[in-house]
């Protein structure tokens, strides 16, 4: 199901990403 959420959980996902790569360095 996509909903206008999805976005936000995209962005969501990205940021946690950079953070966690950004924490690992």
């Amino acid at each position: 199901h996509f909903s206008n959420t999805s976005t936000e959980t995209m962005s969501d996902k990205i940021k946690r990403m950079l953070k966690n790569e950004i924490q690992q360095m």
